[in-house]
């Protein structure tokens, strides 16, 4: 994590759960204004997410267009419009938001956030559909409430895409550009047309379409388009490929410093267990096995061709298998919702490695 985030995150932690989380409670209960919203919830909130509540970089009452009143706050860096964000008092919802967002794609600004204080809520007013499908996340304050410690990290992540830092690094936009591009697969694969083109493509037409229905349904969306779905700079960048000559192989035995990085590189206690049961396994499928670990990822090898590699993040890593019959690599993430098909993805590796064992 940058080192802006990680400031952020416990200022943010702090000022949560000893003042703003009681206080929403509070205020659910006995109620509050909308000027007063605004004051004791919305505006501390995004201030310790970096903005200036009181400079030039966020305008109160923005005029957005002649049949609707001014949008409570538009959000800007370098002169450049970033969203608009609309209050309304504790207990509130905006029931219509579709008049702020055709105001706001006609202003060429595409995230709107509607606020009561408690629920925040995000659209992108330029995502197809109605005001459903324009929404992208939604998060509230009084549900960490019930887990504090649980619940804040996934928190965090989403309120940190308003950020000022957020923003202006383009996060929210890239996150929201894999979100709409993940949903416009899924309905590809839902879509009934598709399904029967496929099955009907099939071999010897063996699938029927109903089959090839509930398989759509059940592929993971990563497997069918690879992205990330965390910001760019908590990857760990890639390494190059190296061509296999003049790579020197080291013994496991020999690797402590190194993999000992490596492996510390996964904060997340549950997915470094899984990233060592991965390791200990490729360790122990033969002595003909070369392990070459970097900083930045461990490659599996026999006879000087590579069958599995592994390359750890902050919470999650991701297992490369090669796969002979499509002459490439596939590659998988492991995370904690993901860990049960840990086993499944070690299994597709030990099948590349026989089989490379097998061959000439």
């Amino acid at each position: 994590m940058n080192e802006p985030k990680a400031k952020i995150k416990e200022e943010l932690k702090k000022f949560l759960s000893e003042k703003l989380v009681s206080r929403v409670k509070n205020y659910k209960v006995k109620g509050i204004s909308e000027s007063d919203t605004k004051a004791k919830l919305v505006e501390p909130l995004f201030e310790k997410l970096g903005w200036d509540l009181r400079g030039e970089e966020v305008i109160r009452e923005y005029p957005i267009g002649l049949e609707v009143k001014p949008v409570d706050y538009l959000f800007k860096i370098d002169e450049e419009a970033q969203f608009l964000m609309e209050v309304r008092k504790i207990n509130v919802s905006l029931e219509d938001k579709s008049g702020i967002m055709e105001q706001s794609k006609a202003n060429s600004i595409n995230w709107c956030v509607f606020t009561d204080g408690n629920k925040i809520e995000v659209y992108n007013s330029d995502w197809a559909g109605d005001v459903k499908n324009k929404k992208f996340f939604e998060v509230s304050i009084e549900e960490l409430s019930r887990d504090f410690p649980k619940r804040f990290d996934k928190f965090f992540e989403c309120v940190w895409l308003l950020s000022r830092e957020g923003v202006k690094t383009r996060e929210l936009e890239k996150e929201g550009e894999r979100e709409y591009a993940k949903r416009i697969i899924l309905d590809i694969l839902k879509d009934e047309e598709t399904i029967k083109f496929v099955c009907g493509r099939s071999r010897v037409k063996k699938v029927k379409v109903k089959m090839g229905r509930n398989i759509f349904r059940e592929l993971e969306i990563k497997e069918v388009f690879p992205f990330p779905l965390r910001p760019p700079e908590e990857l760990v960048p890639k390494e190059k490929e190296v061509a296999p000559k003049g790579v020197k192989t080291v013994a496991p035995t020999d690797q402590g410093d190194v993999m000992g990085e490596i492996i510390e590189h996964i904060h997340d206690s549950s997915v470094k267990e899984a990233f060592k049961t991965a390791i200990n396994t490729f360790r122990k499928l033969g002595r003909d096995v070369n392990e070459e670990p970097t900083k930045k990822s461990v490659v599996y090898k026999v006879k000087n061709r590579g069958f599995a590699k592994l390359h750890p993040y902050r919470n999650y890593f991701e297992i490369s298998i090669f796969n002979l019959s499509l002459r490439k690599w596939l590659s998988f993430d492991v995370e904690r919702e993901t860990l049960d098909r840990l086993q499944d993805r070690i299994d597709k590796a030990k099948d590349s490695y026989k089989e490379l064992r097998k061959r000439r």
